[in-house]
């Protein structure tokens, strides 16, 4: 399914989204909105402020070696996307590690009920992807790569 619909998204000029190249983050998201598209759900755009948070959290996870949605000092998604003043009515994260690439994340959220309605949410607007890898052999943690996407929809702008 994400090879099909990755190859739709070539020929998408409403998509706006550029060829992601060897940038694991940016990878994933054209694979996410190639996959909304072929849905007829609405694309996600990359926020700078969701890619803070992401990231952060995705650096925080990999120097622990484990996958949590709460972080070192207990916060949890809304408290993280506080931090980088991004105002929010919704936001959902899905997580991943020791997966190859992009298609390899993709396919292990497709196939997790709860990471799939993430992805296919039709109320999410924004979305910001964290990911590292771990040079390898690293002892003090557990898998290679660690992913994080947010997935968001922002507050509407007061008086707006």
């Amino acid at each position: 399914m994400i090879r099909a619909a990755f190859a739709a998204l070539f020929f998408c000029a409403a998509c706006g989204t550029a060829l992601a190249g060897e940038d694991p983050p940016a990878a994933l998201l054209m694979k996410v909105n190639a996959i909304r598209l072929a849905q007829g759900l609405p694309l996600v755009s990359s926020d700078a402020e969701l890619t803070r948070a992401a990231q952060r959290h995705a650096e925080e996870i990999a120097a622990r070696g484990e996958l949590s949605h709460i972080g070192e000092d207990g916060a949890r998604i809304g408290e993280r996307l506080d931090r980088v003043g991004y105002p929010y009515v919704l936001a959902v994260e899905n997580l991943a590690s020791g997966t190859l690439d992009a298609d390899d994340t993709l396919e292990r959220w497709l196939g997790s009920p709860g990471h799939r309605g993430n992805l296919l949410s039709a109320a999410i607007r924004q979305a910001g992807v964290g990911y590292i890898e771990v040079p390898v052999p690293d002892w003090r943690v557990a898998y290679r790569s660690y992913w994080v996407l947010v997935l968001a929809r922002p507050a509407p702008e007061p008086g707006g």
